[in-house]
């Protein structure tokens, strides 16, 4: 996501007053701008603000008595603001984001503007999207990057009976703002979070996300590592979707820390493939003969010159038991007779991913080891992935990385299972990260739900893209 987005959404809050809620933003240090009627003549302390997945009481709050307009003070520490600006065209492209109470996966909307009207009180706003929960939410000029208005009602057509279809709102524009705000246009700093703020707090986020489960697969590897010489397969598998790619991954660019260097070679095979077809693939892709001893030969070539060096097969599930079974014995068993007096820092590896999409086991085709033992290099060691993380787990890890987790930790979901708590002072003590670990716990407990639904789930509500931030950085990529 863009950084004038980021910070436009690190820049809103959602107000909250019995039974009812809006957004509001700040365009000063401890000051909020919000509408009017989000906080009607509500008493002080019962308007709730939330930001960061903390609960503040504001100090103050002043209502504009004509305009639907409101100010509120609140002591936030070290919260950026949005910069604002009158100027805007009509039919620009806005972007907003708010807290609807109806909607916990989607808090944006886009826009387009429409002219100020003749007493430069509103201005017109195009979006089907606009809804009750946006209405004092702000409104960033994509051409510009900087907040001309704020929303203040939703504008519906009736399309026939009772139904009836959201065509807009109606917003209004910084210029009135000013004009009735004046102490607003004279503000002189603006703090945003940098981009270098942003991809710590990810880079953080990255490495909490590569801590999470997989601790006895991720042991037993650690082990191998620490042997004199370094010669291992792994037969990675377990039921659909329950992390062979993520664990893979995790392997190579954690442990071994070769997601930028090393050499590495994965092939997807298919049923039809034969070992014949094995040796003339892998032999290409070395530029050898496809031959066993001479693909052996150059592998060995490569790791005797201090690289990393991994061949990846998958899904083997689809390869039939005796090909699975040559492959072992014509390639890797005498590559590991190579190397087995070879004493070396780094890792040479074959493995064998299992993906558990098909009728067949590679388990049941390959005699493998559950733990790794240096004196028998050329036997696998399996790694057989459980079906559903445990609470235990999930616990332990919300707890160690609890910071990294509030830090991005997203805030409409928690808004949306506060509103559930009608006690005020029950509201006060309730954790996010509470929130967070319920959320996780429940999804885990799916009667569908994969491993790697979970992980995506984490990222869901952290903000973060599962795809484009983990797998797209990782040394493989495995499609099926």
């Amino acid at each position: 996501m863009d950084l004038v987005y980021r910070n436009l959404i690190d820049s809103t809050v959602c107000i909250t007053i019995p039974n009812e809620q809006g957004t509001g933003f700040f365009v000063a240090s401890g000051m909020l701008l919000t509408c009017r009627h989000v906080v009607k003549e509500t008493a002080i302390e019962l308007i709730q603000i939330i930001w960061k997945e903390n609960l503040y009481t504001p100090t103050k709050v002043e209502l504009h008595p004509e305009l639907d307009l409101a100010l509120l003070w609140v002591n936030i520490p070290n919260h950026i603001y949005v910069v604002l600006d009158e100027n805007f065209n009509p039919f620009d492209d806005c972007f907003s984001y708010g807290y609807p109470p109806d909607n916990v996966a989607n808090n944006a909307a886009l826009c387009k503007l429409e002219a100020i009207n003749q007493d430069g009180t509103s201005m017109g706003i195009v979006s089907e999207v606009i809804r009750p929960g946006l209405s004092g939410a702000p409104l960033l000029n994509k051409n510009t990057g900087k907040v001309c208005g704020l929303i203040c009602k939703e504008l519906k057509v009736r399309l026939r009976g009772s139904i009836l279809q959201g065509f807009g709102g109606v917003g209004i524009p910084v210029q009135k703002i000013f004009e009735v705000y004046p102490e607003l246009k004279n503000i002189e700093s603006h703090p945003q979070w940098s981009r270098e703020e942003y991809e710590g707090r990810e880079q953080d986020f990255i490495q909490a996300l590569h801590q999470f489960n997989y601790r006895e697969e991720v042991g037993i590897f650690a082990q191998f590592l620490g042997s004199d010489a370094p010669i291992g397969a792994f037969l990675i598998c377990g039921e659909e979707e329950t992390g062979q790619s993520w664990l893979l991954n995790r392997l190579w660019r954690d442990e071994v820390r070769a997601s930028n260097s090393g050499v590495k070679y994965q092939f997807k095979v298919n049923k039809k493939w034969t070992i014949e077809t094995i040796w003339e693939k892998v032999g290409g892709v070395l530029g050898v003969a496809p031959e066993p001893n001479v693909i052996a030969e150059k592998m060995y070539e490569y790791w005797q010159n201090s690289e990393p060096v991994a061949l990846v097969l998958y899904p083997v599930e689809k390869l039939k038991r005796s090909v699975l079974q040559q492959l072992i014995e014509e390639l890797w068993i005498p590559l590991a007779n190579y190397a087995e007096n070879v004493e070396s820092e780094v890792p040479l590896l074959l493995f064998l991913v299992d993906t558990g999409n098909g009728n067949n086991s590679a388990i049941e085709a390959v005699s493998a080891q559950p733990n790794y033992n240096s004196d028998c290099p050329n036997i696998p060691v399996v790694l057989n992935l459980k079906e559903q993380f445990f609470d235990k787990d999930i616990n332990s890890w919300t707890n160690i990385y609890r910071e990294t987790i509030k830090s991005l930790f997203r805030q409409n979901y928690f808004t949306n299972n506060l509103d559930r708590v009608d006690d005020l002072e029950n509201r006060k003590s309730i954790s996010p990260i509470q929130h967070f670990k319920r959320e996780i716990k429940s999804y885990n407990a799916r009667e569908d739900s994969t491993p790697e639904d979970v992980l995506q789930r984490i990222c869901e509500l952290c903000e973060h893209d599962l795809e484009e931030s983990f797998t797209s950085k990782f040394a493989f990529k495995l499609s099926l």
